[in-house]
Order: structure tokens, then C-alpha cells, then sequence
């Protein structure tokens, strides 16, 4: 509905940090997952979590250098700052140290936050050890889960074969929205878009999603010796087995099916999920052709690799039957004034860098479509704070968005510099 086909979704709240991939409108699903040293070959979404949210711990090692995370304080007992017996300074605690959080407005004013707390505890355990002062720590701790996020952003951008300038930058979650800028300038990302329900963006989508029934079956053949006639008779029996699954669920009455093929070069390890393009419910040689092209592309895109020559083998049937639920109605509101003067709240210093910068806030429940905010300033919401970091610049979309255009990302060269 905003307008954005390509995707990179980002989901920070407490504890992870979880990325997945949309292209075309399409989310990336795999068969290949882990979670920690165990294979989960089963097909799912291909989402990507490192441990680093608003409650991952800051500490520094034997060796004497800092890192943040992967262990995280949870809810309770939670950052310091959050006075529930909590002393291990996190990323909450160093947001709130440099100004980015305001600790009277945490949850929309529900809950206050003692800066007191996130002082000493970022003090007594960053800032001492290493030799700095607490400005200075809580700069470092940021730009430390900032990096792990944006490495991580690249192992499902770069080095699957995406250019993440060609992505737009989703930040969900309660966390997502203060740190998305410094994110996207990293990756060369242009637009960040934080959803105008960001803080229960996971929520609303359990509510939209369509319902869905995968179902797969070992087929192990090589494509040039294909027996058709079995192929579609597998497949229809999935078919049917799926809408048996599905019967009684609350979709709108619509279904769609979509039908792919895990294929790889004979004598490979990996194989590689491709989509059957055919508009019949029947697999046709014209069909075949299609995805076996289609196939050395994906190939090449992944592994840096195509052999046309070579002889590829089918390994797994897949299906996946798509109950389409009744979508809740969105209205568009009417774009307005560009003016956003009268959400604005005040103003605080906030540290960007080691000296402070005076700059505006403002309160987003107010915010209209069309407001326009020039960076540096930030917008206080109910469950997320966003911040419009220096030389960025946002604008509300009519659904509430925040779309938030990057003027500092750097360039492909830059960042391999």
C-alpha cells in the first residue's frame, strides 16, 4: 500500500534482532535453517536473528574489548534504567544516556525510566574499564549493535546475491525505528519506513496474513528423464491433501496455489527452490523448460555459478496452498500541510555524536499525513521513538507511515573502503 515492492524487513525489540528478506512482494522462504547448531530442514521463512535488542547487555571481555549481547536482561529484570533490580548497562540503557529515549515518555508516559541508573550502571561497567566517559561508552555500545546489526543485514542481502541499495528498510518493533537511520546509511539504503503501528507490527500481521498449508514430497529424477504423468499426479494428490488441512479455517473463499521444484546440478550438496511458472493446474515440458531457466539464473545469483550444460536433478515437490483471509480496510487519510509545527513537543539534547545537538521533538500521535520533519529531530510515539538523524528527512504517508528519506548512505564504494 506504500508503494515499495522490495524489502528488507527488520524487527528490533527486546531481546533479537530479526531480519528477513521480500522481493517483489514476496517473502524468501528456505529449507535450509538453524537454530543454534542443530538443521532444521524444514520449509520456512527465511528470517535471520542475531541477539541484539533494546535489553542486550553491554559488557566488555577478558580481552578487554566491548561487546553487546548476545545475552539479554528480558523484561525483568530488565535494563537498569527500568528500576527492577536490573544493574547491566544495555542498548536501552545507552539510548537513554545519549538522549535518544526520553525517560518520562517511555510507552507513551506509562512507564518512567531512572537515567540515574543507566548513568551508573553504563559508568560502572563500560565507560571505567575501558578508560572513557559515559557519553563516550554509550556512543560505543550504539555503534557496536549498530555494526552487528548491519553485518547481519548483509548476510541476507550481499551475500545472497542482493544489492541492499535496492531494498527499502522496514523497522519494526519497539527499538527498530531509533536505530533504522544509522542502519540504512551503513548498507547504502535510500528509504527507511517505520509502519505507523510499528511497536505491534508482528501483531498486525498474525491478524492479515493468509492462512497457508505446505506440503512436499521426495521426487528424486533428473529433469531430462522426467515422467510427467507422475509429477502431476503427486502434485494433485498434495493439492488435495492441503485443502483437506485447510477445510473449515476462515478464509475468504478465495485459494491460490503455487507449486516449485528444489532442483540442483547433479553431484551438489545444496539445492535450490524454484517456482513453477504455469497458469493450469497441469506441469507441461514448456512449463519444465521455464523453471530449469529460471533455475541456472537462481544458480548464478546464489553461488556465483551456471553450467547450462550440466545435468540438473529434482529433488523435492512443494506446495503451497493459500487461503486468502478477508483483509481489514485501511482508509487513506487526505495529504495535508507540510507544516508539522503543531506536533511538535519541545526539544532536548540528543547525542548524535560525543558533543550534544539541541533539536525538536515531536509528538507523532499527531502527526498527519503529509507533515514533513527535516532531521535532526525525533518523534515520540506510543511504544516506539524514532529518531530523523542529521541530513535525513521524513515525511507521513497516508497510512500513517514514516517514511524517512536517507541523505548520508554511502555508496558501494565507500563501504568497501
Amino acid at each position: 500500500m506504500a508503494g515499495y515492492d522490495n524489502l528488507i524487513t527488520v524487527d528490533m525489540g527486546g531481546t533479537s534482532y530479526d531480519i528477513a528478506l521480500i522481493e517483489n512482494l514476496q517473502p524468501a522462504v528456505t529449507t535450509e535453517s538453524w537454530i543454534g547448531r542443530y538443521r532444521i530442514a524444514l520449509p520456512m521463512l527465511d528470517i535471520h536473528t542475531i541477539g541484539a535488542g533494546g535489553g542486550s547487555i553491554a559488557w566488555v571481555d577478558a580481552g578487554g574489548a566491548l561487546q553487546v549481547g548476545p545475552a539479554s536482561a528480558g523484561s525483568y529484570p530488565g535494563p537498569a534504567c527500568y528500576s527492577r533490580g536490573g544493574t547491566r548497562p544495555t542498548v536501552t540503557d545507552a539510548n537513554v544516556v545519549l538522549g535518544l529515549l526520553n525517560p518520562d515518555f517511555f510507552l507513551g508516559g506509562e512507564m518512567v525510566l531512572d537515567r540515574a541508573k543507566a548513568v551508573d550502571a553504563v559508568r560502572r561497567e563500560v565507560a571505567e574499564p575501558l578508560g572513557l566517559s559515559v557519553i563516550e561508552a554509550a556512543s560505543a555500545i550504539i555503534e557496536l549493535v549498530n555494526s552487528n546489526m548491519a553485518n547481519a543485514t548483509r548476510l541476507v542481502t550481499t551475500k545472497r546475491g542482493r544489492d541492499p541499495q535496492q531494498f527499502a528498510l522496514v523497522a519494526a518493533g519497539g527499538a527498530g525505528g531509533i536505530h533504522a537511520g544509522k542502519q540504512a546509511e551503513e548498507l547504502g539504503i535510500r528509504t527507511v519506513i517505520v509502519p505507523g503501528l510499528a511497536p505491534v507490527f508482528c501483531a498486525l500481521g498474525d491478524n492479515v496474513a493468509d492462512l497457508k498449508i505446505s506440503e512436499s514430497r521426495t521426487h528424486i529424477g533428473r529433469v531430462d528423464e522426467l515422467d510427467f504423468e507422475a509429477l502431476n499426479a503427486l502434485f494433485q494428490e498434495m493439492e488435495q491433501r492441503a485443502r483437506g488441512r485447510l477445510a473449515g479455517q476462515a478464509v475468504a473463499g478465495n485459494f491460490e496455489i503455487k507449486r516449485s521444484l528444489d532442483m540442483h546440478y547433479v553431484g551438489e550438496v545444496h539445492e535450490v527452490t524454484v517456482p513453477i511458472r504455469s497458469r493450469t493446474r497441469r506441469i507441461t515440458k514448456l512449463n519444465l523448460d521455464a523453471t530449469l531457466g529460471d533455475f541456472h539464473e537462481l544458480h548464478e545469483r546464489l553461488f556465483a555459478h551456471k553450467d547450462p550444460s550440466q545435468p540438473v536433478e529434482i529433488l523435492t515437490l512443494r506446495l503451497d496452498l493459500i487461503g486468502v483471509r478477508e483483509r481489514p480496510r485501511m482508509i487513506p487519510q487526505e495529504f495535508g500541510d507540510e507544516d508539522a509545527s503543531a506536533a511538535r513537543k519541545g526539544e532536548r539534547p540528543v547525542h548524535f555524536d560525543i558533543e550534544p545537538t539541541i533539536v525538536p521533538v515531536y509528538d507523532g500521535g499527531k502527526l498527519r499525513a503529509g507533515s514533513f520533519i527535516p532531521g535532526p529531530a525525533i518523534i515520540e510515539q506510543w511504544g516506539t521513538t524514532i529518531a530523523v538523524y542529521p541530513g535525513h528527512e521524513c515525511l507521513i504517508d497516508a497510512y500513517g507511515n514514516v517514511i524517512i528519506e536517507i541523505g548520508q548512505a554511502r555508496s558501494a564504494t565507500e563501504r568497501a573502503a
